[in-house]
């Protein structure tokens, strides 16, 4: 007679929703004069997760995904400048995904390493 093996299954995590504020600094672009500048990013991607680490890892690799598969941003993406987070917000049930464009702005003279 068949041996009957019992197996448990581990209930799954309570998946929840986040926003992640993700912020880049140091990126080169051209300055329209012909002289490079620096300039940073703001950009909030959404993820679900079990917990608030994995709904950062998420939204890291989602951004980077996201800028090596297009070309016009991978150009000033792929080499320079660091992307880190910056806050992470539990979204309720009842708010919308909050995935943002980038919002860009120039590094001042002081910030640059």
């Amino acid at each position: 007679m068949p041996e009957i093996v019992e197996t448990r299954h581990a209930r799954p995590a309570a998946v929840l929703r986040f926003a992640v504020i993700l912020r880049g600094e140091n990126f080169v672009t051209d300055g329209g004069e012909g002289e490079p500048e620096r300039v940073g990013f703001y950009v909030v991607r959404t993820a679900t997760a079990v917990d608030q680490a994995t709904a950062e890892q998420s939204a890291l690799f989602d951004l980077e995904a996201e800028i090596l598969s297009r070309p016009s941003l991978k150009a000033y993406f792929a080499e320079t400048g660091t992307i880190a987070v910056e806050e992470v917000a539990l979204l309720d049930d009842d708010i919308d995904d909050s995935n943002s464009g980038f919002i860009f702005y120039r590094m001042d003279e002081g910030s640059r390493a």
